[in-house]
């Protein structure tokens, strides 16, 4: 009975912080700024979607999101235009969210190597980068695909990817040490 009861509330725990999850990843996503030359924006989603992987794991974070593709799916005015949406769930930027589920997967694994936070989310970055760049280059070819999806990410997401590792380390031990770096 009292295994049951502990059982019930992992599984309503879990439940919770899955869909906080994709809230996060739908709303904090949606942060972004236009970039000259290249029709997608610099978001915070593809960081904020390794902060979560770093934090809580592979599996919740592949569910959330799924979530956060499902409910763009149903309801594409959630995220962004349904048009912008459909363009993205099966269009040139396809790439990204592919990107976002093998990065989930990906910070699991880096964690437990123990290659270190500021690299790991670098290394992520660049995953997803590299395949929202390959993406692209199936609608406009290879070299302007990586014109348009990478180049012009690069310097934006090491800055980012900087900011969120030192979050990711505040929130695994406490205040970053400024005498140490990994």
């Amino acid at each position: 009975m009292i295994r049951a009861i502990v059982l019930e509330k992992k599984w309503l725990t879990d439940l919770l912080v899955v869909f906080l999850l994709a809230l996060s990843i739908t709303f904090l996503g949606k942060i972004s700024v236009p970039l000259p030359h290249t029709p997608i924006p610099m978001a915070l989603r593809p960081q904020i979607v390794i902060l979560l992987s770093w934090i809580f794991g592979y599996k919740r974070t592949a569910i959330a999101l799924a979530a956060f593709v499902t409910s763009g799916c149903l309801d594409a005015h959630l995220l962004v235009s349904p048009k912008a949406f459909a363009m993205g769930v099966f269009g040139p930027t396809a790439g990204y969210i592919l990107g976002y589920f093998v990065v989930a997967y990906l910070a699991e694994i880096l964690r437990h190597k123990g290659l270190g936070i500021t690299r790991s989310f670098l290394f992520m970055s660049l995953v997803i980068d590299v395949l929202g760049s390959l993406g692209m280059s199936l609608f406009f070819g290879f070299s302007k695909g990586f014109m348009l999806g990478f180049f012009p990410f690069l310097a934006g997401d090491f800055f980012k990817s900087i900011f969120f590792s030192a979050i990711a380390r505040f929130l695994q031990k406490g205040p970053v040490d400024s005498g140490k770096c990994d």
